[in-house]
């Protein structure tokens, strides 16, 4: 072949790359780790099926390679047996373990080299070990239809398998319906350490797991006679802190015990209480008598001026 000719066909080559008439790939594309963020500590095992029920939880974690690399990223859990799904908003579906790579939830990696994600899992009743498992794979190309049979890269950590059975399990629930300053933010469960053991996201949210109406939470968390959990709500891209009003099982009327298999709503948490009367007094203008009351509600000093019509006789 000889030189021009061989010049013409790097140009075309070149031409074609550049127009998009080849697969976007990257031959020096990596994946260097994967690490948890935010998990919960307490996971539910309440389904056979965890494609179509049982309860949901939601960890976030960052996964770190080149920029512009296309994965997937799939939820698991280590042990015996391994029943678990992920969320896949891209397809609207609950994905099994079992299923290929692509099938799973896609990410790119981002200019500076990471991504953070929020994954949502359900793990079913043979879910063996206390194992909570991330995967991510590394795709060949943008179309996420090739990607290797084994993660590229894992990361692992201890939790606390929960049995929601009524009487006898170590699980209940904690629900909230009357929130929607908290609608599509994380709500997060914290014991008396600090340490987060229950995790998922509030209505809306965008994974199908028959819960409705902006605000609405239902979150597993560890049995407990007198609890004392604070229960924070966070923005999804700046998880950890809590922002607007948060609960404490035990104060301003918030119930204070999970019991096994059954849900604790939080819906009378800050409702107004009773009401002690500091003083009173009262004048009587011509036609009309004026109360004035001073009554301290929620330690707080309110002073409330009543006015009545009065027949003079």
């Amino acid at each position: 072949m000889n030189r021009k000719r061989l010049m013409i066909l790097l140009a075309l080559a070149l031409a074609l790359s550049v127009w998009g008439g080849l697969p976007t790939q990257k031959a020096s594309a990596t994946l260097t780790s994967i690490q948890f963020d935010y998990f919960p500590l307490y996971i539910p095992i309440d389904t056979s099926d965890c494609t179509t029920g049982g309860t949901p939880f939601a960890v976030r974690v960052t996964v770190f390679g080149t920029a512009n690399d296309p994965i997937t990223i799939q939820l698991g859990n280590v042990g015996p047996s391994e029943s678990a799904c992920t969320w896949n908003p891209d397809t609207s579906q609950w994905v099994s373990i079992s299923s290929l790579p692509p099938a799973h939830r896609r990410a790119v990696i981002g200019s500076e080299g990471n991504v953070e994600v929020w994954l949502y899992g359900r793990f079913q009743g043979t879910a063996g070990g206390g194992t909570l498992r991330a995967r991510a794979y590394l795709c060949t190309d943008d179309t996420y239809t090739t990607c290797p049979t084994t993660p590229n890269v894992t990361a692992n950590v201890g939790v606390t398998k929960m049995d929601m059975t009524p009487t006898t399990g170590n699980g209940g629930w904690l629900e909230e319906s009357d929130g929607v300053d908290r609608a599509g933010r994380a709500i997060a469960v914290k014991n008396a350490s600090s340490q987060v053991i229950g995790l998922y996201v509030a209505e809306p949210n965008g994974v199908s797991e028959g819960y409705s109406g902006d605000g609405y939470y239902k979150i597993a968390a560890p049995v407990c006679p007198t609890c004392g959990y604070r229960i924070e709500t966070w923005a999804l891209d700046t998880p950890g802190t809590s922002v607007g009003v948060f609960n404490t099982m035990g104060l301003n009327n918030c119930p204070n015990t999970i019991s096994a298999g059954v849900v604790t709503s939080l819906n009378a948490c800050n409702a107004p209480t009773a009401i002690t009367l500091i003083s009173f007094s009262a004048t009587t203008p011509a036609g009309k008598a004026t109360l004035l009351a001073l009554l301290l509600l929620a330690s707080a000093l309110v002073v409330i001026s009543i006015r009545r019509r009065a027949h003079m006789r």
